[in-house]
């Protein structure tokens, strides 16, 4: 996103480097104490959380940053545009 200039390139980066610190956590408890239940539907919980947030509020900043022009991406899009429809409605329940 950065070569696109889009304003929220640097608040997409942070975010996406929280996630990978976060996912880390949850790698490195699994590695010391094994598979725990518990900390499995954390990580469930944590992930459907992060993504509906992040393309709710973040992703949708970037779309108009980038300029459709390949078939592939319109399609790809409108996947994008089901998914924000998806985590929005997440957000109401």
């Amino acid at each position: 996103m950065h070569r696109y200039r889009c304003p929220a390139a640097q608040m997409n980066r942070e975010a996406h480097a929280k996630f990978v610190e976060a996912i880390s956590g949850f790698r490195k408890r699994y590695t010391v104490n094994g598979f725990n239940p518990a900390d499995a539907l954390q990580l469930v919980q944590y992930v459907d959380e992060w993504l509906a947030n992040h393309i709710g509020r973040i992703d949708v900043q970037l779309k108009p940053c980038v300029e459709i022009s390949r078939p592939w991406r319109q399609s790809f899009s409108r996947i994008g545009e089901v998914i924000i429809l998806f985590a929005n409605s997440r957000r109401r329940h």
